[in-house]
């Protein structure tokens, strides 16, 4: 007999967290909803909700044999009537196990940047929180299906300072390398067109990048242009910093990216570099580990202070 389904708080944040993030291991919960607590309450709640078939959990090989979970049709439909998440569509709808084996590394790396920005906001008393990394945030650039801003993911992110508090916004793509780096700087050119697109005149729908009789579109969604942010893993040393390389030249040698970096801060790191470890626990995006994009020269800093 099936038990009776008996939420907690907890059980609801999973399923949010599960519905923006799309998937997660059980580990990767544990990180960003319940750190402090023991790992076996969480388990527990994730059995409770496989039991009720809100959530499924299919085990991975690595690494070592982690049990990744993610929404039902049933826990999708739950889910999608949260206040916390209701502005979001959730495009993986009805996950399969295969579908969560064939995108993992993907959604994975972008999954272990958002839980490096929360660690490091933790220990410095910021305010960031588990729903405020919106990945697949798209904006398009004109009718064509096709012709889009696709960031990886949208940060909001509240800096506590002494002398008050400051709201910041970041575009963060985590790239693997998997594709060219002609298709990288593309979309660098990308945020550049989104940067200077007027919505159309005269009544007209149809966007212009060219027009300066109105305000840019981007400032329907946010009070200031988002940070960009690049963050790199998933192939060799060389190969990763030879992309940061090429992004730095494309500020440099596009007239749209460069007047876009006078006004648009933008950088690029390592993974690693941002990754807490065991061995190097206190490491964090607010490192200096950023390198500029406009200024390849100047020396690397915190992600806030490019």
């Amino acid at each position: 007999m099936k038990p009776t389904f008996a939420p907690t708080a907890l059980s609801y944040e999973i399923l949010a967290a599960l519905y923006q993030h799309r998937s997660a291991t059980t580990s990767q919960l544990h990180q960003m909803l319940c750190p402090t607590k023991d790992i076996s309450y969480l388990r527990r709640q994730i059995r409770m909700l496989g039991e009720h078939a809100l959530i499924e959990t299919v085990t991975l090989r690595m690494p070592r044999t982690a049990h990744l979970s993610y929404l039902t049709a049933a826990g999708l439909a739950i889910a999608a009537r949260m206040p916390e998440v209701s502005d979001r569509t959730s495009p993986l709808q009805n996950l399969s196990d295969v579908a969560a084996r064939v995108l993992l590394p993907h959604s994975q790396a972008v999954l272990t940047t958002h839980l490096a920005f929360l660690a490091d906001a933790r220990r410095r008393g910021d305010d960031y929180f588990p729903l405020d990394w919106a990945p697949e945030t798209m904006h398009r650039l004109s009718d064509r299906q096709a012709d889009a801003v696709r960031a990886d993911a949208l940060m909001r992110y509240t800096v506590n300072r002494p002398d008050g508090r400051a709201h910041l916004r970041a575009f963060v793509e985590v790239d693997r390398a998997t594709y060219g780096s002609e298709k990288l700087v593309a979309k660098l050119t990308a945020y550049a067109r989104f940067w200077r697109l007027r919505p159309g005149q005269n009544g007209s729908r149809r966007p212009t990048i060219e027009s300066t009789q109105a305000a840019p579109a981007w400032t329907e969604y946010y009070p200031m242009y988002p940070r960009l942010l690049f963050v790199f893993t998933g192939s060799s040393r060389t190969t990763r910093e030879r992309r940061i390389e090429d992004l730095q030249a494309a500020a440099a040698g596009n007239r749209r990216v460069s007047e876009m970096l006078k006004e648009v801060k933008a950088g690029a790191t390592l993974l690693e570099h941002i990754s807490p470890t065991k061995a190097r626990p206190g490491i964090g995006p607010s490192d200096p580990v950023w390198q500029s994009l406009a200024a390849p020269d100047q020396p690397a800093c915190g992600w806030m202070d490019l």
